[in-house]
């Protein structure tokens, strides 16, 4: 054992002390080194070469960022994490979500009826784009002005020259006697008073159409101005209000209307037993009385057969079919916001339910602005759906009205047609002259159609207006189910269920107006309906010939009776099958 005490060793010598050595200063650099690079090692000889310092690579890398390869994520494989490999996982960055401009949808989806709204005339706006604001303006410098001037002109050109002429006709036989009218003036009598469903028809759209016009362009500034604060609304609230559903109502009545009008094309054009008086002279005396003035000798009976005759019967068939689409389209423009109304109410109602359903702790992480659902922003949403509705009203009001009051009396004078047609002609068996009128064949045939189209279109708009109605108040019933007996979870949902309440209880229901006469609910459809059946059974009971009388006329039975088939393309042995006959 060793001796830690060197005067009790016998072999300790005396220690000799080592020279000092001068300090060297070590600058901050080298004072971070670790002591191996410092040569600082207390059994490493004094005059052993220092260890050379390792300079560090540049990290390009670092320096350029640019030259870095796109990360790629990466799983970690059994096998490297077996060897103990370290694997670095880098996710993908998620791709945006591309917002959808609900503007832009609907003006996508509002092209196509747009176009056929300008075709006939119904439509003399355009719009403009500014840093994605869309706004609509009335102006002549379009295709629509055009279109809009020459319908407002053959429109109300009709109008006046087929009502004036028509009470011409009719005055000229109340005031002169029978023996002094020539033979055109006869037969003029006998030609309105064959068609008198017809002229109703005719002077009841030229009168509706006259009408739209007149209003379009009172109300253009109102009208531009609903469009464009629509789109607005649409933007903002992200509410989709224009999708391929908004063509349903509009589809619906635009096929029923295709069909009805290609059966009628084909009746009056193919040879058959089909042909009618209204099919092949209803449209004659339409373009007649439209351009009575330009041929005074149009109604004498060398007009009968002529190259003229083709043409105006040709003329009236596309006249007839043109005016009655005009007095429809802006209806069909009504029946396409009904739809897009309707969804954005439907889109609401859908975040409305969501919104109730929530939880306290639900609400704080849910209720975020950019999805639009804090109580401040769904009250306003729901507000601008509801301005664009009162919108829509003030745009068609005393439009609406007077297009339902007319269609009202289209269906019951035609029921009231097809009725004394099948009553006259219940045997079956009744020739061109006998009888006391001159009914044809198959004259209820489109008296029929015409109804069942007229009626098909009040249907469908009344039934538009009455499923927006139902949807406007859908969370309605929700809403009032939600109780805040039990607490609430802060003011603003207090404040919001009271102004929701307040909306839904207004005297002013959330549904399309007819210039505040009616309403257009469920109720309304009942009222229509009511009207038609109680005026059919008052214009039934005065039973309007709706033809020229022969018993009063018996001198000139002949000669209207031979005029007559003439003037119908009817063959003279033309009757009505019996019905045991194949």
């Amino acid at each position: 054992m060793l001796n830690p005490d060197p005067q009790e060793s016998p072999r300790s010598a005396p220690k000799k002390r080592m020279p000092r050595q001068k300090k060297q200063s070590i600058d901050s650099s080298q004072a971070s080194e670790p002591p191996e690079l410092m040569g600082a090692f207390p059994f490493q000889p004094p005059d052993a070469p220092l260890p050379q310092e390792k300079k560090a690579e540049p990290d390009l890398l670092a320096q350029f960022p640019a030259l870095a390869p796109p990360a790629q994520s990466k799983t970690a494989s059994s096998e490297e994490l077996n060897k103990g490999k370290a694997v670095v996982v880098v996710a993908e960055p998620e791709q945006p979500t591309e917002e959808i401009d609900y503007a832009e949808e609907w003006l996508n989806s509002f092209c196509w009826i747009r176009w056929f709204l300008i075709l006939f005339g119904r439509f003399p706006f355009t719009y403009v784009e500014e840093k994605k604001v869309y706004q609509f303006k009335f102006t002549w410098k379009c295709p629509g002005f055009f279109f809009y001037i020459i319908n407002s002109l053959i429109i109300t050109y009709g109008l006046i020259a087929s009502g004036v002429n028509v009470a011409i006709v009719l005055m000229n036989d109340k005031i002169t006697p029978i023996v002094s009218r020539s033979n055109s003036t006869i037969l003029e009598q006998a030609l309105i008073q064959r068609h008198t469903m017809i002229l109703i028809i005719m002077i009841g759209s030229y009168g509706v159409g006259t009408i739209t016009s007149v209003f379009i362009y009172v109300k253009r500034n109102d009208i531009a101005d609903m469009f464009t604060k629509w789109l607005k609304i649409l933007r903002t609230s992200k509410l989709s209000g224009g999708t391929i559903r908004t063509y349903t109502y509009v589809g619906l009545v635009a096929i029923n209307y295709l069909i009805v009008s290609t059966v009628l094309f084909i009746l009056s054009v193919v040879p058959s037993r089909a042909k009618t008086s209204t099919l092949i002279g209803g449209p004659t005396v339409v373009s007649m009385l439209f351009m009575r003035h330009f041929n005074s000798k149009t109604y004498m009976e060398d007009f009968v057969g002529s190259n003229l005759h083709m043409v105006m019967h040709l003329l009236g068939m596309v006249l007839y079919f043109y005016v009655v689409t005009t007095c429809n389209a802006f209806m069909y423009l009504l029946l396409w916001l009904s739809k897009s109304i309707e969804i954005a109410f439907s889109g609401w109602n859908d975040r409305m339910a969501g919104l109730l359903e929530l939880t306290a702790n639900e609400l704080k992480e849910k209720q975020t602005k950019k999805d639009r659902t804090t109580y401040e922003m769904m009250f306003n949403d729901h507000i601008g759906i509801v301005r664009m509705l009162s919108w829509a009203n003030n745009a068609y009001a005393y439009i609406l009205e007077t297009y339902v009051l007319f269609q009202t009396i289209k269906v019951v004078y035609q029921i009231y047609l097809a009725a004394l047609v099948i009553s006259e002609n219940g045997d079956f068996v009744r020739f061109n002259n006998e009888g006391k009128f001159f009914r044809r064949p198959w004259d209820q045939l489109p008296a029929l159609l015409i109804t069942y189209e007229n009626a098909f279109t009040v249907v469908i708009m009344l039934m538009a207006g009455a499923y927006l109605e139902d949807t406007a108040y859908e969370s309605y019933d929700d809403l009032r189910k939600k109780s805040l007996l039990k607490g609430y979870y802060n003011e603003k949902e207090t404040y919001y269920f009271l102004s929701m309440f307040q909306s839904f209880t207004s005297t002013t229901k959330m549904a399309i107006y007819g210039g505040q006469f009616f309403c257009i609910d469920r109720y309304t459809i009942l009222h229509v309906l009511s009207a038609v059946v109680s005026n059919f059974l008052v214009v039934y009971q005065f039973r309007p010939s709706f033809d020229i009388n022969t018993e009063k006329n018996k001198e000139w039975r002949k000669t209207i009776g031979t005029f007559l088939t003439k003037f119908e393309g009817l063959p003279d042995n033309h009757i009505i099958p019996r019905m045991d006959d194949s």
